[in-house]
């Protein structure tokens, strides 16, 4: 299994994965499954965060995109110490094999190479 950042080559995967999270788990997320659903493979891909204090992680086993998590941190200087970890999502025939907390391992430890964040 690899965990890497998203880019913007990787919004079918992404989005793929966003709306089977949004079915399976709906009240996990703040957007509705029909919602998505007409959303675009163009607009997932400018989700898709492309600087350094804001990302997106996936975790793939062999090319399959198993499980994501996002990373975002306050932009305005006072509050750029504070970050939030979003849409978390594992498939779920591989929960509970420490996919969920290797991407957020690894989310913690590119978070620490921010470098207004600590």
């Amino acid at each position: 299994m690899i965990i890497k950042k998203l880019i913007k080559n990787d919004a079918e995967d992404y989005r793929n994965i966003r709306l089977e999270a949004l079915h399976s788990n709906p009240d996990s997320f703040g957007t509705i499954y029909h919602e998505e659903t007409i959303t675009t493979v163009d607009n997932f891909r400018n989700r898709i965060p492309v600087n350094n204090n804001n990302f997106m992680l996936g975790c793939y086993d062999d090319k399959k995109l198993i499980g994501i998590v996002a990373f975002f941190q306050e932009e305005r200087l006072k509050l750029q110490h504070k970050a939030y970890i979003r849409s978390m999502y594992v498939k779920q025939e591989y929960r509970r094999k420490g996919i969920g907390k290797l991407l957020v391992q690894e989310l913690i430890e590119k978070a620490k190479a921010i470098a207004n964040f600590s």
